[in-house]
């Protein structure tokens, strides 16, 4: 039996993220420390409800502009709450190598704001055959469903 895809992650795999750059951002535009804005992040289901499609992503940006008091537009938001991803060295360049003999499968939990932000700055995502994503798919991993849809992705 011979290897016919291979499935990647795309956060800390692909592209790497960090939202402390985003709080500390954030928080120069509302009454909140950056400690603030990660323990409201941690202690809601909002990124959970946005990765799993449940919300929209200006759902999201309302629901966050409300819940932390600060006066950005959607666009604004947008650009902050993107400038949280920076390539991780090397895999741009073994999704090229793998995906010369072999299907990508692309299987992440993510959202449409940091999807669409992603596809068009990091051009390895055009490598992928198929991309399975959590806000698309309504499930997020380790949910077997999300996996499911990833083998059937495969087609092997």
């Amino acid at each position: 039996m011979s290897i016919k895809a291979v499935l990647f992650d795309l956060g800390k795999v692909l592209i790497h993220f960090d939202f402390e750059p985003a709080f500390r951002r954030l928080a120069k535009h509302c009454k909140k420390t950056p400690k603030d804005i990660r323990a409201f992040f941690a202690s809601s289901e909002l990124e959970v409800l946005y990765d799993g499609g449940k919300i929209t992503s200006y759902d999201f940006y309302r629901k966050v502009r409300l819940g932390l008091g600060f006066s950005l537009s959607y666009k604004q938001f947008q650009r902050l709450w993107n400038s949280i991803f920076t390539p991780v060295p090397g895999m741009a360049g073994l999704v090229h190598r793998i995906g010369r003999r072999k299907r990508l499968v692309l299987v992440s939990n993510t959202n449409e704001m940091h999807f669409s932000f992603v596809k068009k700055r990091y051009p390895v995502l055009k490598k992928f055959h198929s991309h399975v994503l959590s806000y698309e798919e309504k499930v997020r991993k380790p949910d077997e469903r999300i996996y499911r849809k990833a083998l059937k992705a495969c087609g092997a």
